[in-house]
């Protein structure tokens, strides 16, 4: 089988086992290297092998032409790039961006000065200049030394041995080679850069679309879409009036009891359950909810876009949660949690209080007596006041409870829904509910 034989290959063949070290040498990431290093990290381990592999090349290419000491100069320069990778796999980058560089640097200063200008090695200093500044920190003292390094031994070069005489007199042939050669590893080296700090620049905008992509539905989650655009755009929101809202309390009638009986983390999930669908109804119905308070739930229709049936709106979203809250029972049977909720209509300011955990609020005595309405229910009713019943009479069948004492408000008109008048269906044309206990 193919699959067969290329595993063989890389297990009993030494030229495979060769080829399987380096890919996992590039391919593979030691604990020492940090998230942010990671591609620097990569392209240095590409840059000191190129390096090496180039120096033993030239190794064998001067033995051959009986230039022993050229030959001694490229185990030196192998040695180096090899530190300098088991440098750079220790997370010691800047210690091994100093040898390489300075070794490439000192390599091409002494071949000039054997083989002469002619033979181009004085190309690979401004091409590995741009190097240091592809490592993001670092000390800057260092990496503008090592430039300085650079454009210092390439101006010492040309003011020295442009024209002087090499030591070693080599064939035009051999010479034009290492001219040619020099020139193409150039332009590989600034293409290398080139491709590296396009993708990084790519990688860093795309960062940045997803963090503002990230921020944006954070504070969407926080704040109505009005508003945190207007954030967004001045840096502020200013309070508003609204004339017309229905403000929604919901509330636990058990919650303590039953808290008692589960664990920490299960009373969370089970909150966690509940206020996630309490969340998924009123979207259904253009209500914002404003925040929970313990095991309270406080929403409102009608802001911050305004909303001709907020009322009817606030109401079949309740009807909704009682009816989940319903089902629920059936899954955590004496865990479940029993729920009495609140309506009331009016007017009330909203706008955004506070400077770092800023928060999406509303005032004003509306929303003081939609608790009270809430306070003043039954467990698994929804108990509204005069001012919303008025605005729903003909939508929903109503129980009056009577003037009912509420804390702090005196006697108030209270009604319970009972249901809604199902010929008005065929004309609303709401969503019908869907729960998931």
């Amino acid at each position: 089988m193919p699959g067969l034989q290329l595993k063989n290959f890389f297990v009993n063949n030494p030229l495979g086992r060769l080829l399987m070290r380096i890919f996992i040498h590039f391919d593979t990431v030691p604990a020492a290297i940090r998230v942010e290093h990671y591609r620097f990290y990569i392209i240095s381990n590409i840059a000191y092998t190129v390096g090496w592999g180039i120096h033993l090349d030239w190794f064998f290419v001067f033995l051959c032409m009986g230039q022993y000491r050229m030959a001694a100069i490229q185990v030196v320069s192998i040695t180096a790039h090899v530190c300098a990778i088991i440098l750079n796999r220790k997370g010691r980058h800047q210690a091994a961006m100093m040898i390489g560089m300075l070794e490439v640097v000192g390599h091409q200063v002494l071949a000039v000065y054997l083989l002469g200008w002619d033979a181009g090695f004085q190309y690979i200093i401004p091409a590995i200049a741009v190097f240091p500044f592809l490592k993001h920190d670092g000390s800057l003292i260092i990496k503008s030394l090592l430039v300085l390094c650079c454009m210092s031994s390439f101006l010492y070069l040309e003011v020295f041995f442009k024209h002087a005489v090499p030591v070693y007199t080599l064939s035009h042939a051999a010479i034009n080679g290492f001219n040619y050669s020099n020139i193409i590893f150039c332009f590989i080296f600034l293409a290398t850069w080139g491709v590296f700090i396009t993708i990084a620049i790519h990688r860093s905008e795309a960062i940045l679309v997803e963090e503002k992509k990230r921020s944006d539905d954070l504070l969407l989650n926080i704040l109505p879409a009005e508003v945190a655009e207007e954030l967004k755009e001045k840096g502020s929101a200013a309070a508003k009036y609204f004339d017309n809202v229905t403000v929604m309390f919901t509330d636990f009638v058990n919650f303590t009891n039953v808290s008692e009986r589960m664990a920490p983390q299960q009373l969370i999930d089970e909150l966690d359950t509940c206020f996630k669908a309490f969340d998924g109804i009123i979207g259904k119905y253009m209500i914002e909810k404003i925040k929970t308070i313990g095991d309270a739930y406080l929403a409102v229709a009608g802001l911050p876009k305004a909303d001709d049936l907020h009322a009817v709106h606030t109401i079949r979203a309740a009807m909704e949660i009682n009816e989940f809250i319903n089902t629920r029972r059936k899954v955590m049977g004496d865990n479940a949690f029993e729920i009495r909720i609140g309506i009331h209509t009016g007017s009330v300011v909203a706008g955004i209080v506070g400077v770092k955990k800023f928060a999406y609020d509303i005032w004003g005595d509306t929303v003081n007596v939609a608790a009270r309405m809430e306070q003043n229910s039954e467990k698994g009713r929804v108990n509204i006041s005069g001012a919303t019943f008025e605005l729903v009479r003909n939508r929903f069948n109503c129980e009056y409870r009577g003037k009912i004492i509420a804390k702090n408000k005196g006697e108030l008109d209270m009604y319970f829904v009972n249901e809604e008048i199902t010929e008005l269906l065929l004309d609303l044309h709401y969503p019908q509910p869907a729960f998931k206990a």
